[in-house]
């Protein structure tokens, strides 16, 4: 207990609690204490990512800070234009094609975007994304990438909010993620049946990500 009404690990933000993430498990991030653990955050600011490659890799941006632009395009949803609590990666692309870089599946309100070049941003994004997956189901995009070409990717949340879950970068004609195979045809895509539940590919690419 942080306090007298607050149950640290219920998943439940309350008097006394600086995070809780449903768990008294430390090292991911909040603590046993749901005190946050900045120190782990080593990627908080743009000037020092975590260095990737294609696959999958976990994330936290709980305690993290702000420290890139705000995103007035793409990422305006409801006219909310900043990526806050933003944690940065540094990624050299390994093909020419479409990258896709996807947090769907996340179960905080995050918002991803991409930046040309290695160094902390002074223009905005090449793009961005804010609920690409659907409401509450995480963020989604896809830019064209030139092979040996570095990027910034930075993930964030609406409003403030933050959490922890798995960030997954991949070349888009990458059949290894199977990916590339899907929404072929309309009727390899279902939704919530056994029914085609979309006609075209970005959809069906969509589905694919939230399944």
């Amino acid at each position: 207990f942080t306090g007298d009404l607050a149950e640290c690990g219920d998943g439940i933000v309350q008097a006394g609690e600086q995070c809780d993430d449903g768990n008294t498990t430390p090292g991911d991030g909040c603590d046993q204490n749901c005190r946050i653990e900045s120190d782990l955050l080593g990627n908080d600011d743009c000037g020092s990512p975590n260095v990737i490659g294609v696959g999958t890799v976990t994330f936290n941006t709980i305690g993290a800070t702000t420290d890139g632009p705000a995103e007035p395009g793409q990422c305006a949803l409801l006219d909310y234009t900043q990526i806050d609590a933003d944690v940065w990666f540094a990624f050299d692309s390994p093909c020419t094609d479409d990258v896709v870089v996807s947090v769907c599946g996340a179960v905080f309100d995050t918002k991803i975007a991409v930046y040309d070049g290695a160094d902390c941003p002074a223009v905005g994004s090449i793009a961005c994304s804010d609920d690409d997956c659907g409401p509450g189901q995480g963020s989604r995009l896809q830019f064209a990438a030139q092979i040996g070409q570095p990027y910034l990717i930075r993930i964030g949340g609406y409003d403030n909010a933050q959490g922890t879950s798995t960030l997954t970068v991949y070349c888009a004609s990458d059949t290894g993620f199977g990916i590339a195979t899907c929404g072929v045809n309309p009727s390899d895509c279902s939704a919530t049946s056994d029914q085609p539940g979309c006609a075209d590919v970005p959809c069906c690419l969509k589905t694919c990500d939230i399944d």
